[in-house]
C-alpha cells in the first residue's frame, strides 16, 4: 500500500526525532549524576590499561554536570578514530591515497597498473592500493631497473606515516560529528571553543590511542567548567599486521618468492606442449608437421585467466591462521594410495616460511590476482613465437626437430591481504596493500628493500633536551615574489624527522614570515613545506650552542593549460618500419574514440624533491591545468583508443609453416582479435630519450602547452613477421620511435603574447 506525507508530516516526523534526542541527553545527565563517582573511575583505568605508561594522559576532573559532554566527543573521537584506522587498512597504510592533504603524498596512475604508483582494484574505482614493493622503471626495462617502495612508516617521525594521517583525518571530520553541538546547547549548555582543536594519535601494542587536545569552555545553570584534552581508544593490533605486511616484503625482496611461483606456473601451465597451452620455456620435439605457434595477445590472457588468477591464491604462509599443510597422493598400481613427491615438492614450495620469532597464529594472509588487471608481458619480443626450426635451416625442417624457447618478461600486480578476526571486539580487521611482481628473461629482478618503520620510542633526537644549539631562524618566503611564506619546517637525522615548527608572519616589525628555535644537533636535511609549493630540502649542519639564520625560497606550483595532440605515422613497406613523413601535420584526438595520459616524474635535484603528476585529456582539443614546477621530467605519454562500437579488429589469418619438397605442410590459423582498448602509441621523454626540461623562465612566459604523442596506424595483422603490414609489436615499440622522432616531439610552448 502507498503512503503519501505531507510537508507537515515529514515536520512533525523531525520534532519527533529532535524530543528523542532530547530524552536521551536527560538520561546521560541523569546516568552521570547517579554514578558520577564510577565513571570517573572508569575513565581513568581505560587511561592506564594497555599502554605500557608510555603514552598515559593525564586524565582532568571534570565536573558532573559536565560529563555528559566530554563523554559524547571521546565518543566521536573514537568513532572518527575507528574510520581512519579501517580506511588505513582498506588502502594500503593510506587514508585516502587520491587525496594528497590527507595521504601526505602522491600517486601516479596510469591505465596500466605496472606503469603505476599505485592499485586500481577495479577499473574505474577511486580505491587505490599504493605499492609497498614496485619497479619504478618503465615496463621495459632489462638491466639496472629501478624499483620503489610507498610503504608509508607506522609512527611519526618519517612522513608519510600512518600516525599522521591518522591525526589529519580526525582533524578533517571531527566537528562533523559534533554537529556544533546543538543537541547539548538545547539542553541549555554554552560551549565555548578556546582554542582550534589538534588530535594526537598514539599506535600502541594491542591497540590505537587517540588524544584531543581542544580547549572548551562549558557553562551550565551559571558553572563555567573549563576541558582541554579527550582520550579514547580501539582495540585492534595495528602494529602486528603492520609488521607482518614489511616482514612479507622483506621476504618477497630476499627470496623473490612470487617471481620463482609465477615461474612454476608457467612451467606446469605449458605442459603439455600444445596451442592450447601457453609457450613452453624450453621444449624440442620431433615429428613430420607438428608445429605450434602462439600470439603473445592469446598467451596474455591465458596468464591472466587460467595461470595467475588460480596460482597466486595457492600462496600462504607458514604459522598464520588460514596455513593449511597440503598433501598430494596418487592411487598406485596395488589400488593404495601414495605420497606423489613432486606434485608434494610444488606444493611445499608454494608456503613462505617467514625469518621471525614473533607469533602470527591469530592473523590471517590470502594472495590474490584478479584477471581484469591487465598485466604487461613480452615474450621473445615478437608478437608470434614458434619453433627456431621455422627459421632455422632446410636440414632441421627435413627432421622436423622444432625446438622452442620462450623468453618471459612479465609484471603483474598481487594484492595481499592481512585480517585479524580479534579486533574491533570481534568485529575483525582487513588490511591490504599492493605489490608488483617483476620477471626478465625468465628471472627476477633484483633490487635492495629499504624500511621506512620508525619506533615512536627511538626518537630520542627528536626531544626537546636534545636540541641543544642556539637560537636556529629560519625564513621563508614566495621564490618568484621573494613575498613571506608560512610553512611547516622539520629536520631529519638519519631516519628520524623532528618537526621544528610553523614560520609565522611578522608584519609589524620586518614583514617576514620565520620561526627562531634550537634544533638538535648534527648533519641533516631541513624539509620545509607549504601545500602550494614544491617540498624544499636541503643539507644543514648544526652545531652545539651555535646560532644561524637561514633563507628557504619556495617554489609555487603554476598552473598552465596544456593539451595534447598527435602526430601519425605511417608503414613503410620498403624498409618495413614506421615514419613520420616530413611536414606531418598533428591532429587532435578523435571525439569519444582517443584519450591520452601524461604521466610527469621531475627529476630531484639538491634543492628540490621529486615531483609526480599525471595529465588527462580525455575529448578533442580539451585543455586541462598542468600543475608544474620548473625542472627536468620524465614524461611516458599513452594514447589509448578506446570504442566499444568499433574496436580494433585484426582478421583471422593462416599461414603454412614446416615441410619438406612440399610435403608434411601444416596450416597454422589465427583467430580473429579483438582489442578494446588499445594502446595507439604514445610519447616517452627519460634518461634514454632525453628528459623534457622547462626552465623558470619559460614557465613564467607560457600561457599554455601543447604536447605531442605519436599515433601508430591501426594493425591489420598479428605480427609483421607473418606480413609486411603494421602488427601488433607497435604497442612496445614508443620508446624507440620516440627517440627516431625526438625533435619533432618537443612540446610547443604558447607564449602570452602568442595567445
Amino acid at each position: 500500500m502507498s503512503r503519501l506525507y505531507t510537508v507537515s508530516g515529514l515536520r512533525k516526523v523531525r520534532n519527533s526525532r529532535s524530543r528523542k534526542g532530547q530524552v536521551t541527553i536527560f538520561m546521560i545527565i541523569g546516568i552521570v549524576l547517579l554514578f558520577g563517582s564510577a565513571i570517573i573511575f572508569y575513565i581513568r583505568g581505560q587511561v592506564t590499561e594497555g599502554t605500557e605508561g608510555v603514552f598515559a594522559p593525564i586524565i582532568e576532573e571534570v565536573p558532573l554536570e559536565a560529563q555528559p559532554l566530554k563523554i559524547f566527543v571521546e565518543n566521536c573521537l573514537k568513532k572518527i578514530g575507528r574510520q581512519a584506522v579501517e580506511q588505513i587498512g582498506l588502502h594500503g597504510g593510506y587514508v585516502d591515497p587520491s587525496n594528497e592533504e590527507l595521504s601526505g603524498t602522491s600517486f601516479l596512475i596510469s591505465l596500466e597498473p605496472t606503469e603505476s604508483d599505485a592499485l586500481a582494484m577495479f577499473d574505474g574505482d577511486k580505491a587505490l592500493l599504493p605499492y609497498w614493493w614496485y619497479m619504478e622503471s618503465d615496463n621495459e626495462c632489462t638491466s639496472n631497473c629501478r624499483f620503489e617502495s610507498n610503504t608509508p612508516s607506522l609512527t611519526k617521525g618519517v612522513e608519510p606515516s600512518i600516525e599522521g594521517q591518522i591525526d589529519r583525518y580526525i582533524d578533517m571530520h571531527i566537528k562533523g560529528c559534533f554537529n556544533e553541538f546543538r543537541d547539548f546547547r538545547m539542553q541549555g549548555f554554552e560551549i565555548v571553543e578556546l582554542k582550534e582543536l589538534a588530535s594526537d594519535a598514539k599506535i600502541a601494542k594491542n591497540e590505537v590511542l587517540f588524544f584531543l587536545d581542544y580547549p572548551i569552555e562549558v557553562t551550565k545553570n551559571g558553572r563555567k567548567t573549563k576541558i582541554e584534552r579527550f582520550f579514547t581508544k580501539v582495540n585492534v593490533d595495528l602494529k602486528r599486521v603492520y609488521d607482518l605486511a614489511q616482514a612479507l616484503i622483506e621476504h618477497e625482496t630476499e627470496t623473490h618468492y612470487l617471481e620463482l611461483h609465477t615461474m612454476n606456473l608457467i612451467s606446469m601451465y605449458s605442459k603439455p606442449v600444445g596451442r592450447d597451452r601457453i609457450p613452453p620455456i624450453a621444449h624440442v620435439s620431433m615429428g613430420l608437421g607438428e608445429f605450434n605457434i602462439w600470439t603473445r595477445l592469446e598467451t596474455k590472457k591465458k596468464i591472466e585467466s587460467s595461470v595467475l588468477a588460480p596460482g597466486i591464491p595457492i600462496m600462504q604462509v607458514d604459522g598464520t591462521l588460514n596455513y593449511k599443510h597440503r598433501m598430494t597422493f596418487f592411487t598406485n598400481a596395488d589400488g593404495n594410495l601414495q605420497l606423489d613427491a613432486i606434485s608434494q615438492g610444488i606444493m611445499d614450495s608454494t608456503t613462505l616460511i617467514l625469518n621471525t620469532t614473533e607469533d602470527y597464529s591469530d592473523l590471517a594472509v590470502d594472495f590474490t590476482y584478479l584477471d581484469w588487471w591487465p598485466i604487461y608481458l613480452n615474450i621473445n619480443d615478437a608478437e608470434v613465437v614458434g619453433p627456431t626450426s621455422l627459421q632455422g635451416s632446410d636440414l632441421l625442417s627435413f627432421l622436423s626437430i622444432n625446438q622452442y624457447r620462450t623468453w618471459y618478461g612479465i609484471s603483474f600486480p598481487v594484492l595481499i591481504t592481512i585480517r585479524d578476526y580479534s579486533a574491533f571486539e570481534g568485529e575483525g580487521y582487513e588490511f591490504r596493500y599492493a605489490i608488483e611482481t617483476n620477471i626478465r628473461e625468465n628471472n627476477y629482478t633484483t633490487a635492495k628493500y629499504v624500511s621506512k618503520a620508525t619506533d615512536a620510542n627511538s626518537k630520542l633526537s627528536c626531544k626537546m633536551d636534545q636540541r641543544n644549539t642556539g637560537n636556529i631562524t629560519i625564513e621563508t618566503r614566495d621564490a618568484f615574489t621573494g613575498e613571506p611564506v608560512p610553512a611547516r619546517v622539520d629536520y631529519v637525522l638519519g631516519n628520524q624527522a623532528c618537526f621544528i615548527g610553523f614560520t609565522e608572519h611578522d608584519a609589524n616589525q620586518s614583514n617576514r614570515t620565520f620561526l627562531t628555535a634550537p634544533f638538535p644537533v648534527g648533519w641533516g636535511l631541513i624539509r620545509v613545506n607549504n601545500d602550494s609549493y614544491l617540498l624544499h630540502q636541503d643539507r644543514m649542519i648544526t652545531r652545539l650552542g651555535e646560532d644561524d639564520e637561514v633563507t628557504v625560497d619556495l617554489m609555487p606550483f603554476m598552473f598552465i593549460n596544456s593539451t595534447v595532440f598527435a602526430k601519425g605515422l605511417s608503414w613503410d613497406k620498403t624498409r618495413g618500419t614506421y615514419v613520420l613523413p616530413r611536414g606531418a601535420v598533428e591532429s587532435t584526438l578523435s571525439r569519444g574514440k582517443e584519450k591520452a595520459f601524461l604521466m610527469f616524474k621531475r627529476v630531484p635535484d639538491e634543492i628540490l624533491s621529486d615531483y609526480k603528476i599525471h595529465l588527462p585529456i580525455f575529448g578533442s582539443n580539451e585543455s586541462v591545468p598542468l600543475k608544474i614546477v620548473p625542472g627536468k621530467y620524465q614524461v611516458k605519454g599513452l594514447l589509448i583508443y578506446d570504442s566499444n562500437l568499433s574496436p580494433i579488429r585484426v582478421p583471422k589469418e593462416s599461414i603454412e609453416v614446416g615441410g619438406f619438397m612440399g610435403f608434411g605442410k601444416e596450416t597454422v590459423e589465427f583467430n580473429q582479435s579483438i582489442i578494446n582498448p588499445y594502446l595507439k602509441g604514445g610519447v616517452t621523454f627519460n634518461d634514454e630519450t632525453g628528459y623534457l626540461e622547462f626552465t623558470t623562465e619559460q614557465l613564467l612566459n607560457t600561457d599554455k602547452i601543447v604536447f605531442y604523442v605519436l599515433r601508430f596506424p591501426p594493425p591489420s595483422t598479428h605480427s609483421e613477421a607473418l606480413k609486411n603490414r603494421p602488427g601488433l609489436e607497435q604497442m612496445g615499440t614508443v620508446t624507440k620511435y620516440s627517440m627516431i622522432y625526438r625533435s619533432a616531439l618537443e612540446p610547443m610552448l604558447i607564449s602570452f603574447e602568442d595567445s
